[in-house]
């Protein structure tokens, strides 16, 4: 008599809500930055797929990476649990904190401009580009 193994069933345990949310939030404020998944991927050290499953809520985000991201994309971790953890914190003022660092990015990178005719034609540009921004 011959004995045969039971095949095992292997069943995945759908991704939990918190990290799905995580997940959600993560993507959102990674596409609002113009930074794809393998820009992502490559900041943190890690594989693209490895990084997918993290906005796909399969893995959870640990504290460090969360940090290493947000200075990727420039928002508060504080903020981003916040956003997670509460109905009531939208993800829009993480939004806006991307949008404040980015005007401090530039207004920084503008005071080292030593010639006048450069800061003033980034002024300009910024006003174009905000004129074609509700298009």
């Amino acid at each position: 008599m011959s004995i045969h193994p039971i095949p095992q069933q292997t069943t995945r345990t759908p991704p939990r809500e918190f990290n799905l949310r995580v997940g959600r939030i993560l993507k959102r404020l990674r596409e609002d930055s113009g930074l794809t998944q393998g820009a992502v991927a490559r900041h943190l050290g890690i594989t693209y797929p490895a990084y997918q499953k993290y906005e796909a809520g399969q893995n959870r985000l640990s504290l460090e990476t969360l940090v290493k991201v947000s200075g990727l994309i420039g928002f508060d971790p504080a903020a981003f649990v916040r956003a997670v953890t509460s109905d009531t914190t939208p993800v829009k003022d993480i939004q806006i904190q991307i949008a404040d660092a980015s005007v401090r990015k530039v207004s920084d990178a503008m005071q080292h401009m030593s010639r006048k005719e450069d800061r003033e034609l980034m002024v300009d540009l910024a006003r174009r580009l905000r004129s074609t921004d509700g298009l």
